[in-house]
């Protein structure tokens, strides 16, 4: 606890994790408050997906751009922007746009497009207003809230459009945002040398500056291993929380509220468990790779369990208890391998190339989700959740594998 301390004594980091939290809280807000008007409106399962669809088009047309951008300007003053903008985006819909569910779509692509500025420059100026000893702790103080903030946000959408209705949850929302605002213009500014360059003159040479972010990380392995890794750990996450419902009726054999209750909480409690002890780890010396290696090994127990043994325990009693542990086990463990990865990526990357480096991985995770997205869901429905969790399985049985056989040639400094 007292790294803790330590890390909310700096003010800058303060103003960046307010902003930080309250950008997820609205996001999830709205994300969940918009599949449930779409829902109510059509009764389609199809209208809704289209949500995340549109929510992952701007990654994959102004991702690269947006993170080599965060490397030309002020990282404050596009915290600022899209913050305010934002506001006023998710504001005037609650006035002009509030039952039509196209525009709704579209909101939804400008919200995810000022997104894709937002996330690379919010967490480059992490690497910027952290020292680079504390970045475990920071990573870990983050990632908590960021699953706080995934849990709060879904759950006072329900209650907010239930008791408040649709526009007011939509002013609320729009207000978190201006506070966000309000907050990184504390921030100290972070003017780079290349500011100074014609963009619109040298079109060439910031094409250029896209490629230069990839051009590394094809080039360092271990960034490379970290990097992929990194992307199929947020991917596997994405396929476990479309197919809650499914894992609640089917494994859990609960109502699919129910279910959810006792998926998320333990696996949230197993997160922020983890985030509080890896960093500590991580401050002791402890080698990443063993801490990695450890954690997927743990995966793979707990995904193999339920696949198989899970579902032949009929006592209803016991199932809960071992359920409950499971999925804490789980989000421990996921954990433990996403804040090692995360510290190793951002300790390895150039400062002059974090911004394309760290945005090009939220860039390349967001179109990669498209496909579990559609995908999952598919497999689930057709083959069973079973079959889905047992591909999960062997893909990190497969992953545990090949770290363990490499770990020497990969991560020799780790």
């Amino acid at each position: 606890m007292e790294e803790w301390k330590k890390i909310f004594s700096n003010r800058n980091f303060f103003y960046l994790f307010v902003s930080q939290n309250l950008s997820q809280v609205t996001i999830q807000l709205l994300n969940f408050l918009f599949i449930l008007k779409i829902y109510s409106e059509t009764g389609s399962s199809l209208a809704t997906s289209i949500v995340w669809i549109f929510y992952a088009l701007p990654s994959l047309i102004f991702g690269p751009f947006a993170a080599t951008l965060v490397d030309f300007f002020d990282r404050r003053k596009l915290l600022i922007y899209t913050n305010l903008f934002q506001a006023v985006l998710v504001f005037l819909l609650s006035f002009l746009f509030g039952k039509s569910i196209f525009t709704i779509y579209f909101v939804v692509f400008l919200y995810s497009t000022l997104n894709q500025l937002y996330v690379p420059a919010e967490t480059v100026s992490l690497t910027e207003v952290v020292k680079k000893k504390d970045l475990s702790v920071a990573n870990g103080v983050f990632f908590t809230s960021t699953q706080v903030a995934i849990i709060f946000g879904f759950l006072i959408a329900g209650i907010f459009n239930k008791f408040l209705g649709f526009s007011i949850t939509l002013y609320i929302s729009s207000i978190f945002l201006l506070i966000a605002f309000v907050s990184v213009t504390f921030l100290p500014s972070t003017v780079t040398k290349k500011t100074a360059l014609n963009l619109e003159s040298n079109l060439m040479e910031f094409i250029k500056e896209i490629f230069e972010g990839y051009n590394y990380i094809r080039s360092n392995q271990k960034l490379l291993y970290s990097y992929i890794l990194q992307i199929i750990m947020t991917a596997s996450l994405t396929v476990v929380v479309v197919n809650i419902p499914e894992i609640s009726k089917t494994l859990l054999r609960m109502h699919s509220d129910l279910g959810s209750i006792f998926i998320v909480l333990p696996t949230v409690i197993g997160s922020i468990a983890s985030s509080y002890l890896i960093p500590k780890l991580l401050l002791k010396n402890r080698r990443k790779i063993k801490i990695i290696y450890k954690s997927l090994m743990t995966l793979v127990f707990v995904l193999f369990f339920l696949a198989i043994i899970f579902p032949e325990i009929n006592n209803q009693t016991i199932r809960i208890l071992i359920q409950v542990l499971s999925f804490g086990v789980l989000g421990y463990s996921f954990v433990g391998v996403v804040i090692p990865l995360q510290t190793l990526i951002q300790e390895e990357s150039p400062v002059k190339l974090r911004g394309r480096v760290l945005g090009n991985l939220w860039f390349v995770t967001t179109l990669i989700n498209i496909f579990p997205i559609l995908f999952s869901g598919i497999i689930s429905e057709v083959f069973g959740i079973r079959v889905l969790l047992t591909i999960l399985f062997f893909m990190f049985l497969a992953i545990t594998i090949f770290i363990k056989k490499n770990q020497s040639k990969l991560y020799v400094e780790l």
